[in-house]
């Protein structure tokens, strides 16, 4: 089935969650991506299927535009959309927009199934306007290492990639986030629950909530997982994005991987282990935090000037740390980032659980960034 897939552009090319990199990967030849300000009626027209990502819900204003523009032109479309914030409020979503499906928890399967043409109402998980499947299918630990990456079925994610760079005058951001992204934890963290308690920023502390959303506990990656997960796309790219999540084993110090790697240490490793991950691949940016995840006062033993002191010209370090707290610990600036730049408001919990909230404050960051936009080269 010939499908558009859609991603909006609010949050510049860092619009994406992780599974858009592997989740399409076996329907390559039929599907093709495109971000929302590249729809037109033409494309409208030629797509009788479409699948619309809202996973951050800062893009929920620009959800309902496209959604309404598609139904407009094309009124047989049929729309599937997913994502964090779909996931989170897909019942409202379905009770203001003119969407037709949305796929609850797991979706590798079902999303197969569904390009395939499989019809909507008999695909485990998925969810229609006069029907609710059951989550039948659930996301095993032995599928990790068969996980297939490719975005050639997205031509303009490449092709504007370097706007997050030039967005950003600090070049510590540069490389932050990209795709692929490999997450070594799916569904969340139960480990993490303690550690985030009290955060309004992540979902960390929301172990409940995802268990809800995927029926299922987390699965976290085995080493074995990790490795072939990485292999698997070292054989198609360059780049990735790698978070470290906890109960991970991730010594691969006996491994070599030919790509710069952007990781995000998400749990308390010792100095040696930060390495054992860091210096296994070609080149890497590390990032550690000192508390783990501005977790109240539960600091991390990290010597991390002696971790400063490691870096070579291919492997770097940097720091979450808030301002107030390098009074004292004086990280120098090149290896420090600020929680209070990577944390924005917009990314607190309150606004994911309260969807008028979450509209409103859409609607004013739409209207913003589409000022903002006009500086870029759209």
């Amino acid at each position: 089935m010939e499908t558009l897939i859609i991603i909006p552009i609010t949050m510049h090319n860092f619009s994406f969650s992780a599974p858009v990199s592997w989740l399409f990967s076996r329907n390559a030849d039929s599907v093709k991506g495109i971000f929302g300000f590249e729809l037109n009626i033409d494309l409208i027209k030629k797509y009788q299927s479409f699948i619309i990502e809202l996973n951050w819900f800062i893009e929920l204003k620009e959800f309902g535009i496209i959604v309404k523009n598609i139904k407009k032109h094309n009124r047989k479309a049929k729309i599937l959309f997913g994502g964090l914030f779909a996931s989170l409020k897909y019942k409202e979503i379905m009770a203001k927009f003119d969407v037709d499906y949305h796929i609850r928890g797991d979706n590798e399967l079902p999303m197969h199934l569904y390009l395939n043409g499989e019809k909507p109402e008999g695909i485990p998980n998925m969810t229609g306007r006069n029907f609710a499947n059951d989550i039948s299918y659930r996301f095993e630990e032995s599928e990790f290492g068969s996980l297939s990456f490719d975005l050639d079925w997205f031509p303009s994610y490449g092709r504007f990639l370097s706007l997050g760079e030039e967005y950003y005058e600090d070049t510590r951001y540069n490389h932050l986030y990209h795709l692929p992204m490999i997450i070594t934890a799916k569904g969340g963290c139960e480990n993490l629950k303690q550690a985030h308690q009290g955060c309004v920023d992540c979902m960390g502390a929301k172990s409940e909530v995802l268990q809800d959303i995927y029926n299922r506990p987390p699965v976290t990656m085995s080493r074995e997982s990790l490795i072939a997960t990485i292999r698997n796309a070292e054989r198609k790219f360059d780049s990735i994005s790698l978070y470290i999540m906890p109960n991970t084993p991730c010594d691969i110090s006996d491994q070599y991987f030919d790509l710069y790697a952007n990781i995000e240490i998400d749990t308390d490793l010792s100095l040696e282990g930060i390495k054992k991950i860091a210096f296994a691949f070609r080149e890497s940016l590390t990032i550690v935090p000192i508390h783990i995840q501005k977790a109240g006062n539960q600091k991390t033993n990290l010597d991390y000037h002696e971790l400063i002191k490691s870096q070579d010209h291919h492997h770097r370090f940097l720091f979450f740390v808030t301002e107030d707290e390098n009074k004292s610990l004086q990280i120098p600036a090149e290896n420090r980032l600020y929680t209070e730049d990577v944390f924005p408001d917009w990314a607190k919990w309150d606004y994911y659980q309260n969807y008028e909230n979450a509209y409103v404050f859409s609607s004013i960051f739409y209207h913003k960034v589409k000022e903002d936009v006009k500086s870029f080269p759209l």
